[in-house]
């Protein structure tokens, strides 16, 4: 368990494995009920065998220092940018709202991401992921 002061906020990681050439996972939970633990009690030590893991606490969440503000999917895929700035290129698998700052942030740093897994997103995938058509 460590400690990480980001954006002035403390936020709670937690990293798992070592590195091993396959590219990390970074694992984000939900919004409202969920925290670190919905991933390390579930399936981060099984891909923690083969490879690093890092299961960031969002603001207010799990071990993270409460803010009053910064629950917006923009300030969340900063605060991720931030989370992960020493890791190399990583897969992320973000669940429900975890989805939707994995989204923005693979958008906003296309060339970090390796790849995406959306476990219960609040959106059709289809419809986020596929930019919007330009008008003609």
């Amino acid at each position: 368990m460590a400690y990480v002061r980001a954006r002035g906020v403390r936020f709670h990681v937690v990293d798992l494995g070592r590195d091993t050439g396959r590219s990390p996972v970074v694992m984000l939970h939900g919004l409202f009920t969920g925290s670190a633990a919905s991933w390390f009690f579930t399936s981060a030590p099984a891909l923690a065998r083969t490879r690093r893991v890092r299961l960031p606490d969002w603001r207010g969440h799990g071990l993270t220092e409460r803010t009053p503000t910064g629950y917006d999917t923009a300030t969340m895929a900063d605060d991720l940018a931030a989370l992960t700035a020493d890791l190399p290129p990583f897969a992320i698998a973000g669940h429900s709202y975890g989805a939707t700052v994995a989204v923005r942030f693979a958008r906003a740093h296309p060339g970090r991401v390796t790849a995406l897994a959306l476990v219960d997103p609040p959106f059709a995938a289809a419809d986020t992921l596929v930019a919007p058509p330009r008008p003609a």
